[in-house]
C-alpha cells in the first residue's frame, strides 16, 4: 500500500511540473510583441509572417533531446544544428555550422535591438574557441536552447549571464 502511495505522489508530481512547463511555454508565447507584416522590419528584424513561420519549427521541436553533432528531429540536435534546422527550414541559407559561425553570419545588435527571431550567443559554455552556444531569442530576455531537451531559458538566470556574449540577427 505503501508503494502505491509513493507512486501516486510521483505521478501527481510529474503531472503538477509538466503542467507548469506548459503555462510558462504559453505565457513566454503570449507575451512576444507583434511584428509588421512585411518579411522584414525595417530595422532588419523578422516580419510578424515570418516569426509566425518561425516560432511554429521552434513550438514543433520542443522537447527534442539534445545529441552532440546533430541536426534533424530524428537524430537529436546540438544547439547549432537546431538553429541552423529552424533557419533552413523557413526559407534561409545558413547550412550547417557551429555557434561561432552563425555568429560570423549574422549582423551585430545589441540586446537593446534584439528582436523575437534573434540569435543570442554565448562564450565559454564548454572549451571552444569563440561563440560556445547559440540560442534563438524570444524577447523579455528569454530564449529556446536546445539543452537537454530543446526547452526554453532565462538568458539573465545564473547560469546563462555569466556566459552572455552577444547578439545576431541573420538575413534571408
Amino acid at each position: 500500500m505503501k508503494a502505491q502511495a509513493t507512486n501516486g505522489r510521483a505521478a501527481g508530481k510529474i503531472i503538477r511540473c509538466m503542467l507548469a512547463a506548459l503555462l510558462v511555454a504559453a505565457a513566454v508565447f503570449a507575451g512576444l510583441p507583434s511584428r509588421s507584416q512585411a518579411a522584414y522590419a525595417a530595422d532588419g528584424s523578422l516580419s510578424d509572417a515570418t516569426w509566425e513561420e518561425v516560432k511554429g519549427g521552434i513550438e514543433d521541436l520542443m522537447g527534442t533531446p539534445y545529441v552532440w553533432g546533430g541536426s534533424t528531429p530524428e537524430t537529436g540536435f546540438d544547439c547549432s544544428g537546431y538553429v541552423c534546422w529552424v533557419y533552413n527550414q523557413n526559407g534561409y541559407n545558413v547550412g550547417r555550422t557551429t555557434a561561432n559561425g552563425l555568429w560570423n553570419k549574422s549582423q551585430h545588435i545589441s540586446e537593446a535591438e534584439a528582436k523575437p527571431g534573434d540569435l543570442v550567443f554565448f562564450e565559454g559554455t564548454y572549451d571552444t574557441p569563440g561563440k560556445s552556444h547559440v540560442g534563438i531569442y524570444l524577447g523579455n530576455g528569454m530564449m529556446v536552447s536546445a539543452g537537454d531537451p530543446i526547452k526554453y531559458a532565462n538568458i539573465h538566470s545564473s547560469y546563462w549571464q555569466k556566459y552572455l556574449s552577444g547578439f545576431g540577427r541573420l538575413s534571408k
